[in-house]
């Protein structure tokens, strides 16, 4: 997979978002979609 992090991502770096998102440390986000892609949809790599 062509990411501009050179790799894909371990199960591990992705599921982690989940517990963050259901605990009380997210109580200000709002609206927010979060991208875990290694930097793939900034756009083409040259």
């Amino acid at each position: 997979m062509t990411t501009r992090l050179g790799r894909a991502a371990a199960p591990d770096e992705i599921v982690t978002m989940i517990p963050y998102l259901c605990s009380d440390d997210d109580a200000f986000v709002t609206g927010q979609n979060f991208v875990i892609d290694g930097g793939r949809s900034v756009g083409a790599m040259e």
